[in-house]
């Protein structure tokens, strides 16, 4: 046993724990080992390639976005046509539906009524052939310096937005005025006035925003031109002009209407279409020779609609939704008795004419107000109004 331990103590292990330890180097160097080879293969992975890299794949997409529809961008507004455009494109419309009945078109005017007209109703969202100002279109027509006839239509539709109400929604006003020329041809009195083959110019006014359009076609002929327009001077009324071939000065009637003054637009909303004021004088040609007329004064009948000087001027306005024209109403008749005065000149001479009369006893009479001009002519079997033109006695 001593012997043993003088072993131990100089230093020499026993078998099994020599074993013991070159076990535990073995499997240091195999960790050692593993370690290295490890090392060397990240760096292998990690070197740079001299080939492209490969695409990824696209991530697989979610059902939800499989199923929603890709983002549209929205619809921009349309352009806003210059207002000569408009004008142009609602001539085309007028001149289709012409065309279509065989009739010749018409050409755009230079009178100025039917736009400031057009205007008035948008600001102030009424329809009606008066105005504000209490004018009707044949004053208007000649204030503008307008001589010839002329017959207006007007038309108003009211827009709802879409979109949610969204402030950038606008209509195209093209769009628009397909409806209206659609709406105006539907009805009976605007389409004979577009479809009237005497027509040769309309004056158009278009004025539109976002919730409404309003159209005003004012028609006219082109078939006298005036050396002298028409006046009233002391009662006396006299003008000169031509006619164009074909036409025949046959006479002169005067239509009286008091002065306008403003109207509300309770009285607005309740006329309808238009007509010329009171028959105030009709002249004719002096008699021949040794001769005389057996008539001093005539007797017809004619229609008339609502006016709205004799409407209240606290009638509330009418609500304003859906599109508007301006229908005519059941028809009211009224007889009428207008004095025959006998011209003091009456010279025509080919398609020359020069005329004057003596008014001073209708202007007496009647007073101040709108003496309106009309001028007939023989065209064949048929009588043509040449002119409507207003005089302003103040």
């Amino acid at each position: 046993m001593l012997r043993r331990e003088d072993e131990y103590r100089t230093g020499q292990q026993p078998e099994h724990r020599v074993a013991k330890r070159q076990s535990g180097l073995v499997r240091w160097l195999l960790v050692l080992v593993g370690l290295f080879l490890l090392v060397a293969w990240i760096g292998y992975l990690s070197y740079p390639s001299s080939q492209a890299p490969a695409i990824p794949p696209a991530p697989a997409a979610s059902p939800s976005a499989i199923q929603k529809p890709p983002a549209t961008a929205p619809t921009p507004p349309p352009a806003t046509p210059a207002p000569s455009e408009l004008a142009r494109y609602a001539l085309d419309l007028i001149n289709i539906d012409r065309q279509a009945a065989g009739l010749t078109p018409v050409v755009l005017g230079s009178n100025t009524a039917a736009q400031k007209h057009s205007e008035d109703l948008l600001a102030n969202s009424y329809l009606a052939h008066w105005g504000t100002d209490g004018m009707k279109p044949y004053m208007r027509y000649t204030l503008a310096g307008g001589f010839n006839y002329e017959g207006e239509n007007g038309y108003r539709t009211w827009t709802t937005r879409s979109g949610n109400k969204d402030p950038l929604y606008k209509r195209d006003p093209r769009q628009m005025l397909e409806e209206a020329q659609k709406s105006l041809m539907a009805s009976p009195g605007h389409r004979t006035n577009i479809l009237t083959k005497w027509h040769k110019k309309v004056n158009i006014g278009i004025a539109y925003d976002n919730e409404s359009l309003c159209l005003v076609q004012q028609f006219e002929g082109d078939y006298i031109s005036f050396g002298q327009l028409p006046v009233l001077l002391n009662g006396v009324l006299s003008l000169s002009g031509e006619t164009r071939v074909g036409f025949a000065v046959d006479q002169i009637q005067v239509w009286y209407d008091p002065l306008p003054h403003p109207l509300t637009l309770g009285q607005l909303d309740k006329t309808y279409a238009y007509s010329l004021g009171k028959p105030a004088v009709f002249i004719r040609p002096p008699p021949p020779p040794r001769s005389y007329y057996t008539e001093s004064v005539s007797t017809f009948s004619r229609e008339v609609y609502p006016d709205p000087y004799n409407i209240p001027p606290n009638t509330p306005p009418l609500p304003q939704s859906g599109t508007s024209i301006l229908e005519t109403p059941p028809s009211s008749r009224v007889t009428e008795t207008v004095r025959w005065v006998d011209a003091t000149q009456w010279n025509i001479s080919g398609n020359s004419f020069a005329i004057r009369a003596d008014l001073s006893q209708i202007v007496t009479n009647f007073g101040r107000g709108v003496y309106t001009i009309v001028i007939w002519a023989d065209a064949g079997d048929e009588s043509v109004d040449l002119t409507n033109y207003s005089i302003f006695i103040r």
